[in-house]
């Protein structure tokens, strides 16, 4: 999915008006910003990323230092290092760490657990589960020598250059300048994003608002005017310079794996079953072929008892395996066994006229052929035919037309 969602929506009055913003992968917005209910943001968000902004004062954060290569422990070692900073007891709180860098630094955002549980499980009720979670104060820039002053409704979101950043509230009976807690000794240059409306109401409550802090001055001609709302900046920054992602640990959003999961978890099941049930049909068929084999086996000591009677059923040899060892020897392999043999001996016979075979013996792996012909030359154009281990034996001529012999086959090179 190319676009994204950014919503937001007050927790203490879920059933208020929320706005959102749908921007495609460069941040450029699909339309104005929406304002609606949660219903209508989910409708909105179809096939979009979501990203939850939160209030600025709900996420602070820290950069604590840590010693370098600290790796997977950093999750465990970043709360106590922040421990005497935070006011609450560190089991009520979230912490999410960004990488550390080379001097140790480890940017951090500290989030209340209830109160990120209470925004998921409410978008969650609604069909939207986010993929990521900032602070506005975390989506307003960091300029360099710049104080950079973020306006929404009655709220300023103040970033400052070393990028420390916090809340105010935009009080409608002070200016700006008496807002925020910037020191009136260090005047700065300063950026302001604002809407046009907001900005003209305020100069109507208070003329003489600058709407910079106490000494500052503005880059450019003045504030800088967001047409689409503070969302507009804060889709810049989530998608073009993201800071950490309060959505770790517990609160990470599933993996696209168990999306997926979730998908073809039906398809999942039944092929599962196929393979079982065909695992089960093979185990059926073994333990057939095992009952079999093993009344084969009963059949045969049997048989060895009544052919042996008198002898003990424990001394008798084992029959399968003499049975299986007479197979392999009559079967053989290539021309050393009975079926290569009688191979050889039927194309020597086919080859040469008037030879016949009148019987043939097998034993010790040697075959024995009693061969007759119409005279003795073709009864030793059989033999030359077989090669060396064919042997021709027991030559007798009954009469002129007639000659018999015993034609012995070997083993392959013996």
């Amino acid at each position: 999915m190319s676009d994204t969602l950014l919503i937001r929506y007050p927790i203490e009055h879920p059933s208020a008006e929320c706005n959102w913003l749908r921007v495609d992968a460069e941040a450029n917005a699909h339309g104005t910003t929406q304002h609606g209910t949660l219903a209508e943001a989910a409708a909105a968000a179809e096939n979009a990323r979501v990203i939850l902004v939160l209030p600025g004062d709900a996420v602070a954060q820290a950069t604590p230092t840590l010693p370098p290569g600290s790796g997977k422990r950093l999750a465990a070692l970043v709360p106590f290092a922040l421990e005497d900073q935070v006011a609450a007891e560190l089991e009520t709180l979230h912490f999410a760490i960004g990488a550390q860098t080379a001097d140790g630094a480890v940017e951090t955002a500290i989030i209340d657990r209830d109160t990120l549980s209470a925004h998921l499980s409410t978008l969650a009720a609604h069909g939207l589960t986010p993929a990521a979670a900032y602070g506005t104060t975390q989506l307003t820039p960091v300029i360099p020598a710049t104080t950079v002053i973020l306006i929404e409704d009655q709220r300023l979101n103040v970033r400052q250059p070393d990028g420390s950043a916090y809340c105010a509230d935009l009080l409608p009976n002070l200016e700006t300048a008496q807002c925020l807690s910037l020191s009136e000794t260090e005047p700065s240059a300063c950026v302001v994003y604002t809407t046009a409306t907001a900005y003209t109401n305020r100069l109507e409550l208070l003329p003489n608002d600058t709407g910079l802090p106490a000494g500052g001055s503005y880059v450019g001609s003045g504030p800088q005017f967001l047409e689409n709302g503070p969302l507009q900046k804060y889709a810049e920054m989530a998608l073009r310079h993201a800071p950490v992602n309060l959505l770790q640990g517990p609160f990470a959003p599933p993996s696209s794996a168990a999306a997926g999961w979730a998908r073809w978890r039906v398809a999942s099941f039944v092929l599962l079953a196929c393979v079982l049930v065909n695992v089960l049909a093979s185990g059926v068929d073994w333990l057939r072929a095992h009952r079999e084999e093993a009344r084969l086996d009963t059949e045969l000591h049997a048989a060895y008892a009544q052919a042996l009677p008198g002898v003990e059923p424990s001394r008798l040899p084992a029959p399968r395996l003499i049975v299986e060892s007479h197979v392999r020897r009559l079967n053989g392999s290539g021309q050393d066994g009975l079926l290569g043999k009688l191979e050889m001996l039927g194309a020597a016979v086919n080859a040469t006229a008037g030879v016949s075979v009148k019987s043939v013996n097998f034993h010790d792996g040697a075959l024995e052929a009693l061969l007759t012909a119409g005279d003795l030359a073709s009864l030793n154009q059989v033999q030359q035919a077989m090669g060396p281990q064919a042997r021709l034996a027991g030559v007798s001529t009954p009469d002129p037309q007639h000659a018999e012999g015993r034609l012995e086959i070997n083993g392959g090179g013996r």
